[in-house]
């Protein structure tokens, strides 16, 4: 199977599996309603608050693109996905490692959407909790990272080339980590534009993948977008929840070191990094001056409290994200990442 056709099937696949698993799972989800039943949505009636749990969807749309194209990939005999072939066997360790990141940040999230189910949505883990389980996770995916690369973990640096990290490998895997989870979390209440800003970046890693010839690299990458795309159809009635949100994270962290490139990871997800430092410079300057400098604490909410609409606010952050990924693109190009 060509890569092309790979990157299509996978984006297919999970735009498909993601749509149409909602189908039966949407309303049996906006039944639970933070602990208590609440009647299915009808259009004659005021919405009920968007299911919590929608997150469920682009993780099982996704896991399921993912597996379906290699399977197939692997049964017309191509070579996309076989680690060994046609890149090192260490790629794939991180590739699948990854994976399995982006399932245990879904966990950690799910846990969070659970205790606000069954507590209310002014509950959830303790900012303790939550930290630990983050940082747990990121040091597990560090650990698989130094031992896919026997030990001497390194990057590549744009106009420096592959480096040697050493100690910083730790460093800079856990402030990346957690600081990438928690930039996400920030955009989970606005499911549409969390979705379509992961879709975009999803874009972004399948380009710089095909570019250096990881072409099953891309195809993953694709069936994370077309789960993203999924999941924002399904918007306006399901939440995406930190399930979902911690997903798409874990998953973009996870592709982006597998292509050697983690430092770039704040442009590829740059509508995320907006979202984050907004939220960071919000707190930072209220404990100085005791007033706010937005509406809102996140970018997309202040937004949305200064009068603009919802589809306006996605569209703005789809443009940021985009320009975060052409950069990102260009950067390596001009860098010789390509050659």
């Amino acid at each position: 199977m060509t890569a092309i056709a790979a990157c299509v099937l996978a984006a297919a696949l999970g735009l498909a599996a993601t749509v149409l698993i909602g189908l039966p799972l949407t309303p049996r989800l906006q039944m639970l309603q933070f602990g208590r039943v609440q009647p299915l949505f009808k259009k004659t009636e005021d919405a009920p608050e968007k299911a919590l749990l929608g997150g469920l969807l682009p993780v099982i749309g996704c896991g399921a693109a993912i597996l379906v194209t290699c399977l197939t990939d692997r049964l017309r005999g191509g070579e996309l996905f076989a680690a060994g072939s046609l890149v090192p066997q260490e790629l794939y360790s991180k590739l699948a490692g990854g994976v399995l990141l982006a399932l245990l940040f879904a966990l950690i999230g799910g846990m969070e959407d659970g205790v606000r189910l069954l507590q209310g949505p002014s509950a959830g883990l303790t900012l303790r909790r939550r930290t630990a389980l983050q940082l747990f996770a990121a040091l597990a995916y560090c650990t698989s990272l130094y031992m896919a690369m026997q030990g001497a973990p390194y990057f590549y640096l744009p106009f420096f080339g592959m480096l040697e990290i050493g100690f910083f490998h730790w460093l800079l895997g856990l402030l990346l980590l957690y600081g990438t989870a928690n930039a996400m979390r920030y955009a989970e209440d606005e499911s549409a534009s969390c979705s379509v800003a992961a879709a975009i970046a999803a874009v972004t890693v399948a380009v710089i993948a095909g570019g250096k010839g990881l072409y099953g690299f891309s195809a993953c990458a694709a069936a994370l977008c077309g789960a993203a795309v999924g999941a924002a159809l399904w918007s306006p009635r399901l939440r995406l929840g930190e399930t979902g949100a911690l997903f798409y994270g874990g998953l973009l962290a996870g592709l982006a070191y597998a292509i050697h490139c983690p430092l770039l990871l704040p442009l590829i997800g740059l509508a995320y990094t907006a979202d984050g430092g907004a939220k960071m410079l919000q707190t930072v300057y209220y404990r100085l001056t005791g007033r706010r400098l937005l509406r809102e604490a996140t970018l997309h909410a202040h937004l949305a409290a200064v009068g603009m609409q919802p589809r306006r606010v996605t569209a703005l952050l789809a443009l940021l994200q985009a320009a975060g990924g052409a950069a990102a693109c260009l950067i390596l190009y001009f860098s010789g990442y390509f050659r």
